[in-house]
C-alpha cells in the first residue's frame, strides 16, 4: 500500500528556496478536488503547514498530491533541506538530532593519561566528507605519554559499554590516530569513534574501556582504565 501510494507522491508542499526556484518552470496544470485518496479506508484531508486545505493536481494526464499530508498520514517525517533542495522523509519520527555533552574525565595508566572532554551522540558521523555516514558514539580526547620513554597504548581499540546492553569491541575504524606508538613525551588529540547500532535517544549511559599500556620491550607499565559516563 505505502509503495503503491508514494509512488504518485511528488509534490512538497513546503518552502521553495531562490536554487530551487532557479529550477523552475511555468505550466498549465489543474486542481483536481473531484479525486479521493484513502487510506486503509479513511479519506485523506490535504492540509498545508497552516491548516489550508490543499487538492491534488491533474498535469498531463498525471495527478500530483501533496508529499507532506500523505507522509505523514503513513507515519513518516516529512522535514525539507533548503540547503541541499531536498524532501527528507523518515520512518519512526523525525532523526535524532546530535547530542553533545561536556565532560572533564582523566585516566592514568602508568605513564600515560588521557583526557576525555565531550562526548557527543552522532547520528551521521563522518571522519572524512567522503566517507559513509554511520551511527556513533564520539569521544574528544587528549592522550600524553607523560615520560621520555616509548610506550604503546592504544585507546581508540578500547570497548564501549551502553546501558542497552550493546557492547562495541572497537573504535579503530573510523577515530582519529590518537592511539599507537608514544616516542616519549608525546601529545595526541583527536576523536574516538564507535559505531553503535543502537537507538542513540536510548543512551544514557555508557562505560568506556582501555587495556593496559606497553613499553617498547612488551612489558607491560599501568593498568587497565575505565570510566562511566552518565549523559544527562
Amino acid at each position: 500500500m505505502i509503495t503503491a501510494l508514494m509512488s504518485i507522491v511528488v509534490a512538497a508542499s513546503m518552502s521553495i528556496g531562490a536554487w530551487a526556484a532557479s529550477h523552475m518552470e511555468p505550466i498549465s496544470a489543474f486542481l483536481n478536488k473531484g479525486i479521493q485518496v484513502e487510506l486503509n479506508g479513511s479519506v485523506l484531508q490535504f492540509k498545508d503547514e497552516q491548516g489550508g486545505e490543499l487538492h491534488p493536481i491533474t498535469y498531463d494526464d498525471n495527478t500530483y498530491i501533496p508529499i507532506r499530508s500523505v507522509a505523514e498520514s503513513l507515519g513518516l517525517s516529512v522535514t525539507w533541506d533548503g540547503e541541499a533542495n531536498k524532501v527528507i522523509l523518515n520512518e519512526g519520527g523525525p532523526p535524532t538530532a546530535l547530542k553533545s555533552f561536556n565532560v572533564k574525565e582523566e585516566l592514568v595508566s602508568g605513564p600515560m593519561k588521557i583526557s576525555i572532554s565531550k562526548v557527543t551522540l552522532d547520528p551521521a558521523y563522518k571522519s572524512t566528507p567522503y566517507s559513509k555516514a554511520v551511527n556513533a558514539v564520539v569521544l574528544k580526547v587528549e592522550v600524553e605519554n607523560t615520560s621520555g620513554e616509548t610506550v604503546n597504548w592504544r585507546p581508540h581499540q578500547g570497548k564501549l559499554v551502553l546501558n542497552t546492553k550493546e557492547q562495541i569491541e572497537t573504535a579503530i575504524y573510523h577515530s582519529d590516530p590518537v592511539g599507537g606508538e608514544f616516542r616519549g613525551q608525546v601529545l595526541k588529540k583527536g576523536n574516538i569513534v564507535f559505531e553503535v547500532e543502537s537507538n542513540l535517544d536510548e543512551i544514557k549511559s555508557l562505560t568506556y574501556y582501555i587495556s593496559e599500556p606497553y613499553n617498547d620491550q612488551s612489558d607491560r607499565v599501568g593498568d587497565e582504565v575505565s570510566v562511566q559516563f552518565e549523559l544527562k
